[in-house]
């Protein structure tokens, strides 16, 4: 296969924009990942590096981070997911996610899916004084979480086995492929997911779809805690929560939108 690159007929600062854009895509909010270390990573000359960087957030397709790296933006994730209305699906979104969060005392988050990746489109925090948080426009490769499964969930097995083999290595450190199908098969028998702390032992998660007009998942809706806060006694409960707050969302996003 020709790499991109080598294609007649294109430009190459561009192949270098897409370049810086994949790889803070696939480095999950590293706070080292500089303007010096893309241009290490990338193999991109530093100046030309400072600029498409300053470039991209100045559209807000990128976002510094503290500790000076940075992390993909919400002005690109409205252009490229699948031409879905985001701004529109945030906004009903966000008032049934602040009711979700007051009822359950847990950070709640929405999650779609980008290519090989989920992307936190929106979150309301939990009430409580200490909770766990989450950003919005986090990413992290589908291979992980209970939002992930989600997301996964009603893609043909061919397609999930071939999104498998393209995950990270770092999504094998904790977990096997089997693991993964092991959660998708829970999700279909039960209607939900669980993420108990398996890549961070202090923060559990658990996840329902968000279903578009045919029943396909639009978003993954997860609450996250702490191990205590989502014992398995406590998760029915929580599942019929959440999937009222799915379906509010679903309503609401239909009115929007008739067609999806």
């Amino acid at each position: 296969m020709i790499a991109p690159k080598e294609l007649p007929h294109t430009v190459p600062v561009v192949h270098r924009t897409l370049q810086v854009i994949q790889t803070i895509a696939r480095s999950q909010g590293r706070a080292n990942l500089t303007a010096k270390a893309l241009a290490a990573e990338t193999g991109i000359p530093s100046v030309t590096c400072y600029r498409i960087l300053r470039t991209l957030m100045a559209h807000d397709w990128i976002r510094p981070i503290p500790g000076g790296g940075h992390e993909l933006s919400l002005g690109l994730l409205t252009l490229v997911q699948q031409g879905q209305p985001l701004e529109g699906l945030i906004a009903v979104s966000r008032p049934e996610l602040a009711k979700l969060a007051e009822k359950i005392e847990l950070t709640v988050k929405l999650s779609i899916r980008r290519d090989d990746l989920a992307v936190a489109l929106c979150r309301h925090e939990s009430p409580k004084e200490t909770s766990v948080s989450t950003r919005e426009g986090a990413t992290f490769p589908l291979a992980e979480g209970s939002s992930g499964a989600v997301l996964l969930s009603r893609l043909e097995p061919k397609e999930i086995a071939a999104i498998l083999q393209r995950m990270p290595t770092t999504c094998w450190k904790h977990q096997t492929q089997q693991i993964v199908q092991d959660r998708l098969k829970f999700l279909k028998k039960n209607g939900y997911c669980v993420d108990a702390g398996i890549f961070n032992p202090s923060h559990y998660a658990i996840s329902v779809p968000v279903l578009g007009l045919n029943n396909e998942v639009i978003a993954s809706l997860t609450a996250i805690g702490f191990p205590n806060d989502l014992p398995n006694s406590r998760h029915p409960k929580l599942k019929k929560e959440m999937v009222l707050c799915a379906n509010a969302i679903t309503r609401r996003f239909r009115e929007l939108n008739p067609t999806l």
